[in-house]
């Protein structure tokens, strides 16, 4: 979830990206999707141009590290979206 003071606003580059810093891998092949064309991570889903698996697209997917993921770890998924948010905001306040 969103911390309660986010406000999300697509400026600038936010329509590059809705996950800033963050490298998004198939969960079948495990090829990064980011590289793949015209990939989009505003959306729900993206299904990998490489094996054809439909990947969930969001921050509940979203995990501090490869061994977190094997692990089924993801409470650290809550830092990494506050950063990423931390950074949003200075970003526009330039």
């Amino acid at each position: 979830m969103f911390p309660e003071d986010y406000e999300p606003v697509y400026e600038g580059d936010d329509f590059e990206s809705r996950f800033p810093d963050i490298t998004w891998h198939c969960d079948c092949c495990g090829d990064t999707l980011n590289d793949q064309e015209n990939f989009d991570d505003h959306l729900p889903y993206w299904q990998c141009r490489k094996c054809g698996y439909l990947n969930m697209i969001s921050a509940d997917e979203i995990y501090a590290s490869e061994e977190d993921y094997y692990n089924g770890i993801k409470d650290s998924h809550s830092e990494m979206m506050e950063q990423a948010v931390e950074t949003r905001k200075k970003e526009k306040d330039r």
